[in-house]
Order: C-alpha cells, then structure tokens, then sequence
C-alpha cells in the first residue's frame, strides 16, 4: 500500500463523518423535515461529530494526533450545524426563482428562544409552494397577503425573503468541507501504534525464540 493510501484509509472516518455530517445538516435545514425539526438536527449533527471521533480513535493513533482527531471533529459538527442553514441557501442559489407568492397560511413556531410564523405561500396560478417561510412574529404577515420570496424549483429548500443573500452560499459549503477535510487527511499520516500493533509483536517474540 502506497503511503497516500494508507494516508487516505486512516483518515477515511473523518472524511466520511464530514461528509454525513453536512448531509444530515442539509436534510434537517430542508422541507423534508420542516423548521420544527431544527433541534433534533443539532442534536443528530454532534451526535455524528462524536461518533466520527470514535470509529477514528479505534485506529490507536498516537495522543498528539488523538488531540488533532478532536479538534477535527469539532469542525465535523460545526460545519454540519452550518449546513443547517446554509445547505438550503446553496439550493435557492443554484434553483431558486423569484415569485411574489400570496399567504395561504400562518402559524406560530419556536426558533431558538424565538417564537416566529411559519407561513404557507402559493404561487399565483393557486399552486402551493413547498415548504414553510419563517418571519419574525412583529412582521405582521396574515392570510392573503402577497410577499416576494425566492422559491426552490426542486422543492428541497423551504422558500426565503427576496431580500435574503444567497449568493455565495454553495461556494462558501464547499469551502467548509475542504477547510475541515485537510486537517482530516493531514490525521492520517499517524502511523498505527497502540494495543493492536504491541499484540502483534508480543505474539512474534516466542516465535523468534523458538527459531533460535
């Protein structure tokens, strides 16, 4: 095995719960799931970032670069709360259209400590629009309303203000990932030590005497 290889294979557990950290940010900050949602995703983000730790760390690798592990892992889970928010922003970016969309239905939710609206828009022609655009409560939005939001045409994104910055939003995802994936490959060059390796040469030793 070359060395970038077993580079690659020791680190393939940080590079891998990035990855699904960022995926399961994404779903959580989607109408798959709705706003409701968003802090169980907190919760299912770290829950992923201690995990990845975890499966590294069954690798043995030596202390310094178990602290490395952790730090990376901490940018696991804080990409992967980025992701919440910023993964539907990045599918506005690339699929997002302008509509000025009527108020077919308003409800109050919690986000944080805040209580906000969720509110139900439709486009013109009366089709609904999937998803849930959330205002702070002192917007005043009501039923029948008309708002400009930007609209997912694959209906992965809940729809947001026409006035939300979007641009950048996917560029700036992919810097993340890398920006935590560096440090995640550079955590694969510690070499394998620790009970597994100690076993192996503890078991070698009697053979070699007996060769004698």
């Amino acid at each position: 095995m070359t060395p970038l290889m077993a580079m690659l294979r020791r680190a393939w557990p940080l590079l891998a719960g990035l990855t699904l950290a960022v995926a399961v940010g994404a779903v959580f900050g989607s109408t798959l799931l709705g706003p409701d949602w968003l802090s169980l995703g907190v919760v299912a983000v770290v829950v992923v970032a201690l995990a990845t730790f975890w499966v590294h760390e069954r690798g043995n690798v030596r202390t310094v670069w178990s602290l490395a592990a952790a730090i990376v892992a901490m940018g696991v889970g804080l990409v992967g709360l980025l992701a919440i928010y910023i993964a539907p922003l990045a599918m506005v970016e690339l699929f997002g259209e302008p509509v000025q969309a009527r108020v077919t239905a308003v409800r109050d939710g919690i986000d944080g400590r805040e209580y906000k609206h969720r509110i139900r828009l439709a486009r013109p022609d009366g089709t609904a629009i999937p998803g849930e655009l959330t205002l702070p409560r002192d917007a005043g939005t009501k039923q029948g309303d008309q708002l400009a939001v930007l609209s997912d045409r694959t209906g992965v994104a809940n729809p947001v203000p026409a006035d939300e910055p979007v641009t950048g939003s996917a560029a700036f995802l992919v810097i993340l990932w890398l920006a935590v994936a560096g440090p995640a490959v550079l955590c694969g060059m510690a070499p394998d030590s620790g009970p597994t390796v100690r076993g192996r040469e503890r078991r070698a030793a009697p053979r070699d005497r007996r060769r004698r």
